[in-house]
C-alpha cells in the first residue's frame, strides 16, 4: 500500500476522509469537504521530510471544535531533525511556488491582452446583469480580480454552464473586483460574488467590492480600512451558513453595519431576479415616511429621564478645564454621589445609576486616597450609607497592562470590546480623560484628530442610541481656554460643562473652581446658573454638604 493509500485509510478511520482525487504534498494548506460538497469544513497540510517520506495534519470544524489528526509515513525515531526539515521543505516550496506565481503572473499578463470585451454571455442573461469591463474568449466569461494598487492580477473564468475557475497558478487571496468609484465613494459595500456586487451598484449606485469568496470578504475589507480609514466600511451577506458565518466576523472586526437577502439561502441577485429592483432598494435605500403634525401632537412622548440636573439618561456630555482646576475631583465626587442615590451641590439627585470610571491619569494612590476622602466625609455626614460593590466600577490604566499587555486606547477595537461587558452592566460611564485613554498619532499631540474622535465617538454613540448609556467625558483645555478640535466635538455631544479657576483663589479650601454651561442642549438658558465652589474637608459638616460649599454667581 502506498503512502497516499495509507495516508486516506488513515483519514477515513478519523471519520473525515477526502473524496479529492489528489493530496497534495506542498506545504500548504488546502481545504476540503468530507461530504464532497461546497461547504469545506477540512483542511490539512502536507509535507516531505525526505525521500518519499511525509507527515500530513489534517484537520475539521465540523462539530463546532476543531479536531485535529497527524498522519507519518514513518516509525517514531526513524527521522531526525523532523521539525528543521519541514521548515526547510516550507522554504523550498515558498521559493517555488513565488517563482512560479510570477511567471504565471507574466503568463497572464499576456494571455488578458488576447480578450475581447464582452457584450453578452449566458451567465450573465441567466443573472440578468449587463457585462460591465468584462472580456470573453472561447464562450469563457473574464472578471478581472485587482490588487490593492488596483493592479489587474488575475481573474475569474466562467463558462456557459455557470461553472467558475480561478486562473490556475494564480492566487485570488486578497485579490477583488469593484464596481463605481472608490476615492470617491463615502461608503464601501464589501460581498461575496461580481454578480451580488453588480446587482447592488446598478440598483443603488454604491460602490461595491466583490471579493469573489466569503473567505476574502474581511481579508479584503481589513486591506481597504488601512488604505482609505476615513470610509464607512459595509458588507452584503449571502443570507446562507456561509455568509451568516461572514457577519459574525464582520461585526467582531469591523462594525455593524450588515446588509442581508431577506430569503433564506439567497443573495441580492437571486433576490433581484425573483421580487425585482425595489426589493433591493428596500434593503440599501430604506424610505422614511415621517410624521404628520396632528400625529405628533397626539403622540405619548415618554418624559426625558435625569440623573441629576447636568446628567440626562442617554446623554454624551463633556466636562473641560485647564489642568489641575478639579475635573477629576469633580466628577469622583458627583459619580459617587449619584452611585449611592445621594446628591451633590445643588445637583439633586433624581435617579440612581451605577457608574462605571475609566480613569487613564490616576494613578491607585491617587484613586485610593481620593475615594477614602470621599467616603469619609459621606459617612460623617450620613453614617448609615452602604458603600456597595456593585454600583461603582473603576477601570484603571494598569488593568490594559495586565489583561492585554498593552497601552490604553480606546480608539482601538479590540480595548472598546474589552470593556463591553462592564459598560453594559453600567449606567453612567465617565472617560477621564480623553487624552489619557487614547493614543495619538506621532506628531498630533497637540490636537485633536478628527478621524480619531470620529472612531471614537461612533463607539459611545452606540451605546446612547442603542442602550441609553449616559456618558461624562473629561477634556482637557487648551492654555487659552478652548478645547482643540472643538467644533466637531461640539456638533457630536449633547452638554458642554466648564470648571474655571477663580482670580481670587480661596486658599484654605482644598479645592475652589466655577462651574459653568458651557454650551447645553438640554438645559433651559434661565437655569445655567455659573457656581461658586469650594470644598472645606476638615471643618465641621453641615448635613448633606459633605464639606462643599457653593454660591450662585
Amino acid at each position: 500500500m502506498s503512502n497516499y493509500e495509507e495516508l486516506r485509510a488513515f483519514m477515513l478511520s478519523k471519520g473525515i476522509p477526502i473524496h479529492d482525487e489528489n493530496i497534495y504534498i506542498d506545504g500548504k494548506v488546502h481545504r476540503y469537504s468530507t461530504r464532497n460538497d461546497s461547504e469545506k469544513a477540512e483542511w490539512y497540510i502536507g509535507d516531505y521530510i525526505e525521500d518519499k517520506k511525509i507527515v500530513v495534519t489534517f484537520s475539521t470544524y465540523k462539530n463546532g471544535n476543531e479536531e485535529k489528526f497527524t498522519y507519518k509515513s514513518y516509525k517514531k525515531g526513524e527521522v531526525e531533525n523532523e521539525e528543521h526539515k519541514i521548515t526547510e521543505f516550507r522554504k523550498e516550496q515558498e521559493m517555488k511556488l513565488q517563482k512560479l506565481s510570477a511567471d504565471r503572473l507574466k503568463e497572464f499578463q499576456h494571455y488578458w491582452k488576447t480578450l475581447t470585451p464582452c457584450l453578452n454571455h449566458p451567465y450573465l442573461e441567466k443573472k440578468k446583469i449587463k457585462p460591465k469591463n468584462l472580456l470573453v474568449k472561447n464562450e469563457i466569461l473574464h472578471i478581472p480580480l485587482y490588487n490593492k494598487d488596483l493592479e489587474i492580477s488575475s481573474c475569474i473564468r466562467i463558462n456557459k454552464e455557470g461553472v467558475k475557475r480561478y486562473f490556475h497558478g494564480l492566487s485570488a487571496k486578497l485579490l477583488f473586483t469593484f464596481l463605481g468609484n472608490i476615492k470617491e465613494a463615502r461608503e464601501l459595500i464589501f460581498c461575496e460574488g461580481y454578480a451580488t456586487g453588480y446587482t447592488i451598484h446598478f440598483i443603488t449606485g454604491l460602490t461595491v467590492i466583490a471579493c469573489g469568496s466569503c473567505n476574502n470578504v474581511c481579508m479584503v475589507a481589513q486591506v481597504f480600512n488601512c488604505l482609505y480609514p476615513d470610509k464607512t466600511l459595509s458588507v452584503a451577506i449571502d443570507n446562507d451558513k456561509a455568509g451568516l458565518k461572514v457577519a459574525q466576523d464582520w461585526k467582531d472586526y469591523f462594525n455593524e453595519s450588515i446588509y442581508i437577502s431577506k430569503d433564506a439561502n439567497t443573495d441580492f441577485n437571486d433576490l433581484y431576479c425573483k421580487y425585482g429592483e425595489e426589493a433591493i432598494k428596500d434593503i440599501f435605500i430604506p424610505y422614511i415616511k415621517g410624521t404628520g403634525l396632528l400625529e405628533m401632537s397626539l403622540k405619548e412622548v415618554k418624559e426625558e429621564e435625569c440623573y441629576n440636573k447636568i446628567l440626562n439618561v442617554g446623554s454624551i456630555n463633556v466636562l473641560h478645564a485647564s489642568a489641575k482646576v478639579g475635573k477629576s475631583r469633580f466628577a469622583y465626587e458627583m459619580a459617587v454621589n449619584i452611585s449611592l442615590n445621594q446628591s451633590f451641590l445643588n445637583f439633586k439627585t433624581y435617579k440612581q445609576g451605577h457608574v462605571l470610571y475609566i480613569d487613564g491619569e490616576l494613578s491607585d494612590s491617587e484613586i485610593h486616597k481620593r475615594i477614602n476622602d470621599i467616603k469619609r466625609r459621606l459617612k460623617k455626614a450620613k453614617p448609615i450609607l452602604d458603600f456597595r460593590n456593585d454600583v461603582f466600577k473603576f477601570v484603571r490604566y494598569m488593568d490594559f497592562k495586565e489583561s492585554l499587555d498593552e497601552k490604553m486606547n480606546l480608539i482601538n477595537p479590540k480595548h472598546q470590546k474589552a470593556l463591553h461587558p462592564l459598560i453594559m452592566r453600567s449606567d453612567i460611564i465617565i472617560i477621564d480623560s480623553y487624552d489619557c485613554v487614547t493614543v495619538k498619532r506621532e506628531g498630533e499631540s497637540y490636537k485633536f484628530d478628527q478621524l480619531d474622535w470620529r472612531k471614537f465617538f461612533w463607539w459611545i454613540r452606540d451605546y446612547k442610541e442603542k442602550f441609553n448609556k449616559t456618558f461624562l467625558l473629561i477634556m482637557h483645555e487648551t492654555k487659552y481656554g478652548n478645547m482643540a478640535g472643538s467644533q466637531f466635538i461640539k456638533n457630536d455631544c449633547d452638554n458642554f460643562y466648564q470648571l474655571i479657576s477663580p482670580t481670587d483663589i480661596d486658599r484654605t479650601a482644598a479645592a475652589h473652581f466655577k462651574f459653568k454651561y458651557k454650551e447645553c442642549r438640554t438645559i433651559p438658558l434661565d437655569e445655567q446658573e455659573i457656581l461658586d465652589i469650594k470644598l472645606y474637608p476638615n471643618n465641621p459638616l453641615k448635613e448633606g454638604t459633605c464639606g462643599w460649599e457653593y454660591t450662585i454667581c
